[in-house]
């Protein structure tokens, strides 16, 4: 987020982002919440995926505009969502 805001990659790259983080934030307080058995546990799956193609549409558009870290970093991000999904898939079986 603060690379997109301090290299002024446009206003549209700032909100995908931001709806990014904000999505991702959701995601893991409702996570937490559904382990204290405050909710259910699947409430922060919707979130989860809204992040995701957050991720996914700030990649594509980073690269049709040929901005490589940008690229990268989101794809660092996205990599760490599908590890930790991964995760969860081999503790839970």
């Amino acid at each position: 987020m603060v690379y997109v805001v301090r290299q002024a990659h446009g206003r549209q790259a700032v909100w995908i982002q931001a709806g990014a983080l904000i999505f991702y934030l959701l995601a893991a307080v409702s996570a937490i919440a559904s382990e204290s058995g405050g909710m259910s546990a699947h409430v922060h799956r919707p979130f989860s995926i809204l992040t995701q193609v957050c991720i996914v549409w700030a990649m594509y558009r980073a690269w049709g505009q040929h901005q490589r870290k940008l690229f990268l970093l989101n794809g660092v991000a996205w990599a760490a969502i599908l590890a930790d999904t991964a995760l969860h898939y081999i503790l839970v079986r």
